[in-house]
């Protein structure tokens, strides 16, 4: 299985192209924003990933794309180090934590 990777150590936005998202926050926190749900088929997965083991100190935020929900919520915090948050589409409004 191959997947498109790619890692940032800047505020980002998610796209359809993403399968994995290695975020540095070494130097500062980090929001990931996420692409609207309808703009991604159901079942896209996305997974982001702290890489450098410092989202304690410099959290990720992973926000919503449009008016979306993740998991009811507008915006979803990573702060525990090496954690990874996978994430899949409803292909409508909303993204789910699995």
């Amino acid at each position: 299985m191959n997947f498109n990777y790619r890692e940032v150590s800047a505020n980002t936005t998610a796209n359809a192209n993403d399968r994995v998202i290695g975020v540095n926050s070494t130097s500062s926190t980090i929001t990931v924003s996420l692409p609207p749900a309808s703009s991604v088929r159901r079942g896209f997965v996305l997974t982001i990933k702290d890489i450098a083991g410092n989202c304690l100190n410099n959290n990720i935020t992973i926000a919503r794309g449009s008016t979306d929900t993740i998991d009811s919520q507008t915006t979803l915090t990573v702060n525990v180090n090496y954690a990874s948050v996978s994430l899949v589409s409803s292909g409508t409004t909303s993204w789910h934590i699995f």
